[in-house]
């Protein structure tokens, strides 16, 4: 399997499955372990927002992923596109691939350049 050095990786439906508002979520075990085996660096990208983070960073402990930097969202989860087409503006040369669920989400880090996988094909 291809090694990348700096990932953009989403956490809902993608590390994980289930209903965060309730804290009830099932890790995606081959993305978990893609990310874990094949990622230098992780950047941790989620339309979650950063008043989930002490949450959020539970999650991230809990599934062993060791990130370089957890970006959530500050405006409403529903504004998540937006929040991460800045991300990938910003990053942009810099990322070698992202993984996340969302085709729309995917199709704005492809316009950067960035390449991409859908998690449900790991």
């Amino acid at each position: 399997m291809k090694k990348y050095n700096t990932a953009i990786v989403d956490i809902d439906d993608t590390l994980v499955s289930g209903f965060w508002h309730d804290e009830q979520m099932t890790p995606n075990q081959s993305v978990v372990d893609f990310v874990k085996n094949n990622i230098e660096n992780i950047i941790i990208v989620t339309g979650r927002q950063d008043t989930m983070r002490e949450v959020t960073v539970k999650l991230l402990d809990s599934l062993g992923i060791k990130y370089d930097a957890l970006l959530m969202n500050p405006e409403h989860y529903d504004k998540s596109d937006e929040f991460k087409d800045g991300i990938a503006s910003n990053l942009q040369g810099k990322i070698d691939i992202a993984i996340d669920d969302n085709p729309d989400v995917r199709a704005i880090y492809e316009s950067y350049g960035i390449s991409t996988i859908d998690p449900l094909s790991l």
